[in-house]
């Protein structure tokens, strides 16, 4: 009672709330609250600034990816070279128990396993050292 004599002069506060008219049910009210939070989150959404965070770790990891890769191709190509020389190392041995065309072709064999590898267009055939064809 002593705040209704307090702020007489104030249009909220009432004497007699039965004789004030119904307002909103608080059922009305949450919902046209969450529809104006609704509204307010998409207008600050567009408003934010767009971050690339997210495309720039993608980036790192592509190119992570990609070292990794040409790191792989890089450990093959070794193998290769290091498998032709230790056969011209030993290429007597080599032809004397297997003959002269299957080390040649055991040879073009593991050059054609290297990248960027020229192949003839027919037929993808390589050429052996001797010159005969694979």
């Amino acid at each position: 009672m002593l705040s209704v004599l307090v702020h007489k002069d104030n249009p909220d506060v009432c004497s007699d709330p039965t004789a004030v008219a119904a307002g909103t049910t608080r059922a009305l009210a949450r919902k046209e609250k969450q529809k104006s939070l609704v509204e307010e989150r998409v207008t600050e959404k567009v408003k934010r600034p767009i971050e690339t965070h997210g495309d720039v770790d993608n980036q790192i990891k592509k190119a992570r990816i990609e070292g990794m890769k040409s790191h792989v191709n890089k450990i093959d190509i070794e193998v290769i070279i290091a498998q032709v020389q230790i056969m011209r190392a030993n290429k007597e041995i080599l032809i004397g128990s297997l003959g002269k065309t299957q080390y040649d072709e055991q040879i073009v064999h593991l050059l054609g396993q290297l990248p960027g590898l020229n192949k003839s267009k027919s037929n993808n055939v390589l050429e052996t050292p001797d010159g005969g064809v694979n």
